[in-house]
């Protein structure tokens, strides 16, 4: 039983806190706003993400497409980006959703390899890799706090409550990298790519009360 143990250990060693965090990116914060006041671009998000989810039929992850779309049309990212973008949303929305049978840990690798070699491209566009970082920090958070749940109270829950409380982490991981996307296309649209790069750390900011209230107004 003592080698098991040993094993379990050691195979799981890599999903530890301390290994984890040292894949947290640098995520663009209220700091970064230039003439832009929070409460500007909140609200220029929150009129964006309605609008999105209105002509979406509250399809988050189709929303989320179409501001891409709607950046690399402003020249605010690049074709490249909306290829990878697109793919870490779709691994997040599947998480979410339970459509990804891969161990968390596992896809958020996907997400964090992908949102590296983005870094690495000469071309890499500051709207890009803040909508990027954002996603990448909110998958960390959640998976972070699924380990943190396993050693504390989420641990010691069973069968529904424990798959509620995982729904809803991924749930909301899912949607502040939707709202950061939708922020960024909010952003751009009233101050480019500062205001792009504002936009996707405004809107990835609690997003998920947002759009989960949005996506019922429109059902």
């Amino acid at each position: 039983m003592a080698e098991q143990n040993a094993g379990h250990s050691e195979a799981n060693k890599e999903t530890t806190e301390p290994s984890l965090e040292q894949y947290r990116p640098e995520v663009p914060t209220r700091g970064r706003l230039g003439g832009y006041s929070a409460g500007d671009i909140h609200g220029a998000f929150i009129r964006e993400a309605r609008q999105a989810l209105e002509r979406a039929g509250g399809n988050a992850l189709q929303a989320t497409n179409t501001g891409l779309s709607r950046l690399r049309g402003e020249g605010l990212i690049t074709a490249r980006e909306v290829e990878r973008l697109s793919r870490i949303l779709e691994v997040m929305f599947a998480q979410a959703h339970g459509e990804d049978s891969r161990r968390e840990y596992e896809a958020f690798r996907e997400v964090r390899d992908i949102y590296q070699t983005m870094v690495l491209e000469a071309d890499a566009s500051p709207t890009g890799l803040a909508i990027g970082s954002v996603a990448v920090d909110a998958f960390l958070t959640a998976l972070l706090d699924g380990l943190r749940g396993n050693d504390g109270n989420e641990g010691q829950q069973e069968g529904q409550t424990a798959a509620a409380s995982t729904s809803r982490r991924l749930v909301t991981m899912a949607a502040d990298g939707a709202g950061a996307v939708i922020g960024g296309a909010a952003g751009g649209a009233i101050g480019g790519a500062e205001g792009a790069e504002a936009g996707a750390a405004v809107g990835g900011i609690g997003a998920s009360a947002i759009v989960g209230a949005i996506q019922e107004a429109v059902k």
